[in-house]
């Protein structure tokens, strides 16, 4: 920026807010560094001169601010992801506690009913169920998803017969369903955990017939079945002895 200049006038203030203006009279060689107006002999050339005193450190003190402000967002957005993770887990982790104490909670019902059957034979054949079992075969769940009891018989039947020895298979019975609230007789039932129980034959008993008991021991699998694909089941071999029923084992299901 340029302005005339008289010799008249008052010379400008060396330093004025970091600018300065500079008289330079016949001076080719800063006339060659700096742009100006060359006013002639007597009146010299006027430049205007940026004067950076230590260096001009405008902006560094905005760039400091930006990239802290990068690195505190990063950090926040990790701790969101580590803190929503923990969250999942930890909710999962009390779906599958509060569906095995569901689980176990109907095994030690059906336990408790089979102890007062005498014969196991209507059991075993499919004839006689439990007095829970009311709620429905094909039940959805509060995500969405479907439990088909049905198809759960199916498959446990199938996962036997690959794993039994040859010769006659004991047959799975749906014995006892329905909802885990109404089991419990809460006043205010939730529709949160499906519960379901099966019986069958022991692979140990020396007859042919799956619909038939001569050792006194059955098999017993208890399961729950929760939102978002949360299942938990038990197995129990429970046989009479010394006229009492007893639990001989008790597994997880994994």
């Amino acid at each position: 920026i340029t302005v005339p200049f008289w010799p008249s006038m008052q010379p400008a203030p060396r330093r004025c807010s970091s600018i300065a203006y500079s008289r330079y009279a016949h001076s080719s060689r800063r006339r060659r560094a700096a742009r100006g107006v060359d006013l002639g002999p007597e009146g010299g050339t006027l430049i205007l001169v940026r004067v950076l005193s230590g260096g001009d450190r405008r902006g560094s003190a905005l760039l400091v601010t930006l990239l802290i402000g990068v690195l505190l967002s990063g950090l926040a957005g990790a701790l969101v992801v580590v803190l929503s993770t923990e969250e999942a887990v930890e909710v999962n982790h009390r779906r599958g506690v509060v569906a095995l104490y569901a689980a176990d909670g109907l095994l030690a019902d059906v336990v408790a009913e089979l102890a007062a059957v005498p014969d196991w034979r209507a059991v075993l054949g499919g004839s006689r169920r439990s007095t829970f079992s009311t709620g429905p075969i094909r039940v959805p769940l509060g995500d969405g998803s479907v439990i088909n009891l049905r198809q759960e018989t199916l498959d446990l039947q199938r996962a036997l017969e690959r794993a039994g020895a040859p010769g006659v298979t004991p047959q799975w019975r749906l014995y006892a369903w329905g909802w885990f609230a109404d089991l419990v007789h809460e006043t205010d039932p939730g529709r949160l955990v499906y519960v379901a129980a099966w019986v069958r034959d022991d692979l140990a008993d020396p007859d042919a017939d799956p619909g038939q008991d001569t050792n006194g021991r059955v098999v017993v699998r208890a399961a729950a079945f929760g939102s978002f694909r949360t299942r938990r089941a038990v197995d129990a071999a429970v046989g009479r002895e010394s006229g009492s029923l007893s639990v001989v084992t008790w597994g997880l299901v994994r």
